[in-house]
């Protein structure tokens, strides 16, 4: 990298060749030296895993949901698929990596987790789940970087019970299939504290045509204290930003995470660099915008009313968190 892009009186790229007398000695002498790069691992030396490979290796066990066809025009409401859970004993995970059958069409894939029982109890849980807006097991959205679950932690995984796949797919103009898995990576040793994913979230959403700036918050409590490792919003194609903070029983506050420019089509996770410890009592809110205007170029209609639901065209206002109870 040469030197001044270092410099952090250095103006944006725009000003690059607008350089002092200082800093035009130190780019000479840097193409005199034949440009070397910076010392440490050079990024293009590193080979990204192959398209369709696991990125974190071969997983312990690979649940796989049944084919699926995929029309080739209009929508299609989420598809829910059941997988019966495996193992035998209980497990704890280091990880679980979506690996879509069919990049092409998977919009994104929610894993829901319910516990072995009777039909009807079963059934009771699953409505429960209300959709993911509550929070999930294990999940897929475009842009999410799937890796291990940050240190300390573990996702509990009981025997037997069923996970319930929630596939979200988007025809492309041709008929075709999907067949997505599921990698569950084994933990040797129980973690110090559990993972769990909830989430703040509304579904009174009402965005008049054309309004720029539709603003919406939404809060999630928490009785006991917990860590906060990992942040991630989710809203449609209308979803401008969102910010999360915490308000602690002290009367104090914190933001945690805030995303100016929300991007439909990469939904980061955002891990924290050290984990947020918040008491007991505490609560994050969500607070983000909407931009029904024909001033996104994202918007699929500007001229119409948008309210809740689970196509593209519809809104959601969801903000995931990754928690661990303090013991």
């Amino acid at each position: 990298m040469p030197p001044w892009h270092a410099d952090p009186a250095h103006g944006k790229f725009e000003n690059d060749f607008s350089l002092t007398p200082q800093q035009q000695a130190r780019l000479v002498a840097w193409l005199d030296a034949g440009a070397p790069r910076e010392a440490g691992v050079d990024p293009l030396e590193t080979v990204p895993p192959a398209a369709g490979s696991w990125p974190m290796g071969q997983p312990d066990v690979v649940l796989k949901i049944s084919t699926r066809q995929i029309q080739a025009t209009g929508q299609m409401p989420y598809d829910y698929v059941t997988v019966n859970n495996p193992l035998k004993t209980n497990a704890w995970l280091r990880a679980a990596v979506i690996r879509p059958g069919n990049r092409a069409v998977v919009h994104h894939a929610l894993i829901f987790y319910i516990k072995a029982g009777s039909p009807l109890q079963m059934a009771a849980d699953f409505l429960a789940i209300q959709g993911g807006l509550n929070g999930y097991y294990a999940g897929y959205v475009p842009g999410m970087d799937q890796r291990e679950y940050p240190a300390g932690t573990a996702k509990y995984l009981p025997a037997g019970g069923a996970l319930i796949f929630q596939m979200h797919y988007t025809p492309n103009g041709k008929a075709t299939t999907d067949a997505t898995e599921m990698g569950l990576y084994l933990s040797p040793t129980p973690p110090a504290m559990e993972l769990k994913t909830g989430a703040a979230s509304s579904t009174a959403i009402d965005i008049p045509s054309g309004e720029r700036n539709h603003r919406m918050v939404a809060e999630r409590s928490f009785d006991k204290a917990v860590d906060v490792h990992e942040l991630s919003p989710h809203m449609h194609f209308r979803g401008d930003s969102m910010r999360f903070e915490a308000f602690l029983p002290d009367g104090s506050s914190q933001i945690l995470l805030n995303v100016p420019k929300y991007d439909f089509n990469w939904q980061a996770l955002y891990r924290l660099s050290q984990p947020v410890r918040l008491p007991a009592g505490s609560r994050i809110r969500i607070s983000g915008g909407f931009d029904n205007s024909r001033w996104n170029p994202f918007n699929p209609d500007a001229k119409s009313r948008v309210r809740f639901g689970e196509q593209t065209y519809d809104e959601m206002f969801i903000g995931y968190i990754n928690y661990s109870e303090v013991p």
